[in-house]
């Protein structure tokens, strides 16, 4: 070298741990990404640990306080299923049975609740996590859009208690799923929802136990578009699950969370969801879920159920099909029922819209909308022939809810 010294190379293995975080001396840890190194941040640093079990988030103290910050109601009801479920005798309070599940201890003549105690029972669990909550939101299309592009046509936040969210998210997303109507060999009319309820229920559930707590800033995401729903839950899978293991591995990452979860009956721990949910799909003539698993960046776990969007052409919406005559139904063309289930969705549309909707021209829109009225399914507006206010309705249009618009 330029000091006339002999180059050398210093070479060292730095072992894999399952167990800890290996970090350098002045506490620097890193991650390969591509060629390269990363220096981890601290928040990373964290989520890392707690994957390998030196840290555990349910476990650690909150300022909340006991019982002034907790819904009483629910403490209540949650008492009652324990001792029911553990067929242990009545003398057990509240503060007994929290202790129990190791939700929280006596110190000092006082009882101090666990961060996981606060997840399933404060008043408002965003005092101590900021991100737990679920946001649904429902887009026009295929994919999600921004700015002026923006495509959301329905958009609730649900917070409060875990048992209290995912009975809030159950009936919200429910209202959202649709459900469509063919005819069957029989002669009577088939009704299925986009998706089987058991499974993105499911999903949702998942989200809600599996997530990572210690991103506390992020929230559970439900995003529901024409052809699929996606559940988006901050934090990585808990090694040694991984997305091609889902189905056989099982390592809660928040077992006291899950359990007390089990005590409100919305999960089984019997660890078999994900295969319930992969066989309900299946059994539906649905695609597997899809998870996806994100470490880099951001710790992110996904799951897409897809469903038979080209297929569900030949369908037509449920809320529609109530007023159609099974005769008139077995004639409707592909075109035909998507202006009624456009219809079923939107409530009214012109012979403008009607042509973008099927991808014909004007003339060959307003035939096919002249075309319904004759089979007495559609109605339309007074006005002049050629005017954009002059709209077609279903005749049973007082049976159809239109879907949900704006925030909630």
């Amino acid at each position: 070298n330029d000091r006339g010294e002999q180059d050398y190379v210093l070479a060292m293995r730095v072992y894999f741990r399952d167990d800890k975080l290996v970090e350098t001396h002045d506490g620097k840890a890193f991650v390969r990404e591509g060629d390269r190194k990363r220096a981890l941040t601290e928040n990373e640093k964290r989520e890392i640990r707690l994957n390998k079990g030196e840290l555990d988030v349910e476990a650690e103290p909150t300022p909340l306080q006991f019982s002034e910050d907790f819904n009483l109601k629910l403490l209540d009801q949650y008492r009652e299923q324990y001792i029911r479920k553990r067929q242990l005798a009545d003398r057990y309070s509240v503060e007994d049975v929290l202790s129990l599940s190791n939700l929280g201890k006596r110190k000092d003549g006082r009882f101090q609740p666990t961060l996981g105690c606060v997840l399933l029972f404060a008043k408002d669990s965003r005092q101590a996590v900021p991100g737990a909550f679920i946001r649904v939101i429902r887009y026009e299309g295929v994919e999600e859009q921004f700015g002026n592009k923006m495509n959301a046509i329905a958009d609730r936040v649900i917070d409060g208690p875990l048992p209290l969210q995912i009975a809030q998210a159950e009936t919200f997303i429910e209202s959202q799923i649709r459900n469509f109507t063919r005819l069957g060999s029989d002669g009577r009319f088939v009704t299925r929802p986009e998706y089987p309820k058991d499974v993105w229920l499911e999903a949702v559930v998942n989200a809600v136990v599996h997530r990572s707590y210690n991103l506390r800033a992020m929230n559970i995401f439900v995003k529901m578009f024409e052809d699929k729903m996606v559940v988006e839950s901050p934090g990585s899978f808990l090694p040694p699950t991984t997305p091609e293991t889902v189905y056989d591995n099982h390592n809660p990452r928040n077992p006291r969370t899950m359990w007390g979860l089990y005590f409100f009956d919305f999960v089984q721990c019997a660890f078999e969801g994900t295969r319930r949910m992969r066989d309900a799909m299946r059994e539906a003539q649905l695609p597997d879920p899809i998870f996806v698993q994100r470490t880099t960046g951001q710790f992110q776990v996904s799951v897409t159920l897809k469903n038979n969007h080209e297929h569900r052409k030949q369908y037509v919406r449920a809320e529609a099909a109530v007023g159609i005559n099974p005769d008139d139904y077995a004639s409707l063309s592909e075109s035909e029922k998507m202006i009624v289930n456009y219809l079923a969705d939107q409530g009214k549309v012109n012979i403008t819209e009607t042509g973008l909707v099927i991808g014909k021209n004007w003339r060959a829109a307003r035939d096919i909308l002249d075309g319904l009225v004759k089979k007495n399914i559609l109605e339309r507006s007074s006005g002049k022939f050629r005017s954009r206010h002059r709209f077609f309705y279903l005749k049973n249009s007082a049976k159809v809810r239109p879907a949900s618009k704006g925030k909630y």
